[in-house]
C-alpha cells in the first residue's frame, strides 16, 4: 500500500514538471512566433538608421608567429552586439517572463563584420550551429569563434629588446560607415610590474646565447676557441651572476618586507655607513603640584589617573611598534637600493673589464 502511495505521487510530480516543461517551452515558441513573423527579413537591415556594433575580444589565444613570412596564427572569439528596432517584446504582454531568449543566429540579421586583413579563417563552428542572445529590449549579441591567419610586419631594429604590435582590423563588407558603424570595447590587461632586472637579464643571456651559436658556425672547427668565443663566454659568466644578484636581492626585498625585520647594524654600516645606535627608550617627565582636595576626590583622581596612565603605555606601546616596523621597512629599502645601483656599477665595471682584456 505505501509502495503504490509513493509511486502515484512521483507520477503526480513527473506530470507537474512535464506540464511546467510544455507551459515554458509553449512562452518561448510563442515569443518567437510572435517576434518573426512573415514581415521579418533576415538578408535585409531592419533599420534605415545607423547601426552600432560593439564589438568585444572575449577569448583571444596566440598560436604561432611565422618571422620569415611575418605572419601570426590565433584562436579568436569576438563578441557582438547591436540592436534590432524590430525584435523586441513588452514583458507586461507576453507569457515569457525571462530578459533573454536563445534564438538561431540564422533568423535574425547579423551585420557581416569580418577581420578585413585576414589571409584565411577557419570558422570553428557553423553557421547554421550558431546561436545569439535577444534581450527584450531589442538587443543582440553573438559570438565569432574561428583560427585566423593575419600578417604582421615585424620591426626588428631593437632586437632583442622589441615590442610587436600587431593590428587586426574588423569592419563591414557591405555597409559602409553611414549605415553600420563598428565600435570596439576592449580591456587592456598591463604586464606585471617588477622583475624587470631579471627579465633583462634573462634576455641577456638568451641573446649571447644566440650570438654563441651563430658565431660557432661561422667559426672554422678547430680544437681551441678564438678570441671572441672566449669573450662570449666571459659575457655569460657575467649575465649569469648579474642574474643571480637580482634574484636574491628581489628575494630579500620580498622576505623583509613582510616580516619587517630590523636589517643589522654592520649591514647598515656597510652600505649606508649609518653606524648610530637607536635609541629604544623614551624619557618621561613628570612634573608635581600640591593642591589642598578632599581624600575622597583625590581618590578618584588616582583611579583615574591610572586608568590614564596605563592607556598612555598602551598608546606609546603600540605607536613605537608601528613606527619601528615603518623604520625598518625604510631601511630594508635604503639599503636595497644602494646593493642594487652598487651591483649595477660592479657588472658594469665587469663589462667593460672584460672588453679591454679581450681587445686587441
Amino acid at each position: 500500500m505505501v509502495i503504490s502511495l509513493l509511486f502515484w505521487q512521483m507520477l503526480w510530480v513527473l506530470q507537474l514538471l512535464l506540464v511546467a516543461a510544455v507551459v515554458e517551452d509553449s512562452n518561448t515558441e510563442t515569443l518567437l512566433k510572435q517576434l518573426f513573423n512573415t514581415t521579418y527579413d533576415v538578408d535585409m537591415k531592419p533599420s534605415d538608421d545607423l547601426t552600432v556594433v560593439t564589438i568585444t575580444p572575449n577569448t583571444f589565444i596566440l598560436l604561432s608567429m611565422d618571422q620569415t613570412q611575418e605572419t601570426i596564427q590565433y584562436s579568436e572569439e569576438f563578441l557582438l552586439k547591436w540592436f534590432d528596432p524590430i525584435l523586441y517584446w513588452n514583458k507586461s504582454e507576453v507569457a515569457y517572463d525571462k530578459d533573454w531568449v536563445k534564438i538561431e543566429a540564422s533568423k535574425a540579421w547579423i551585420p557581416d563584420v569580418i577581420i578585413t586583413n585576414a589571409i584565411s579563417i577557419d570558422e570553428l563552428l557553423d553557421k547554421d550551429l550558431q546561436m545569439a542572445d535577444l534581450h527584450y529590449d531589442g538587443i543582440i549579441r553573438t559570438s565569432l569563434p574561428a583560427v585566423v591567419s593575419s600578417p604582421c610586419p615585424l620591426k626588428i631594429e631593437n632586437f632583442p629588446y622589441d615590442v610587436q604590435k600587431c593590428n587586426i582590423s574588423m569592419g563591414s563588407w557591405s555597409f559602409d560607415r553611414d549605415f553600420v558603424a563598428v565600435n570596439s570595447s576592449v580591456e587592456t590587461l598591463w604586464p606585471q610590474k617588477g622583475r624587470i632586472e631579471v627579465e633583462l637579464c634573462l634576455n641577456m643571456f638568451a641573446a649571447i646565447s644566440m650570438m654563441l651559436q651563430l658565431v660557432s658556425d661561422m667559426m672554422p672547427k678547430a680544437s681551441r676557441l678564438p678570441l671572441l668565443g672566449n669573450y662570449i663566454i666571459a659575457e655569460v659568466f657575467v649575465v649569469t651572476a648579474a642574474t643571480i644578484a637580482a634574484i636574491v636581492i628581489q628575494q630579500v626585498h620580498h622576505h623583509v618586507h613582510t616580516s619587517a625585520i630590523r636589517p643589522p647594524n654592520w649591514l647598515r654600516c656597510l652600505v649606508l655607513c649609518d653606524c648610530k645606535q637607536r635609541l629604544d627608550s623614551v624619557s618621561e617627565a613628570s612634573t608635581t603640584s600640591s593642591v589642598e582636595v578632599p581624600e575622597q576626590t583625590i581618590q578618584s583622581f588616582t583611579i583615574l589617573k591610572t586608568s590614564l596612565h596605563q592607556t598612555a603605555i598602551l598608546v606609546r606601546d603600540t605607536l613605537q611598534r608601528m613606527s619601528s616596523v615603518s623604520e625598518n621597512q625604510l631601511l630594508w629599502l635604503k639599503i636595497l637600493d644602494k646593493t642594487d645601483l652598487l651591483c649595477l656599477v660592479l657588472f658594469q665595471i665587469a663589462n667593460i673589464v672584460v672588453t679591454v682584456v679581450f681587445w686587441r
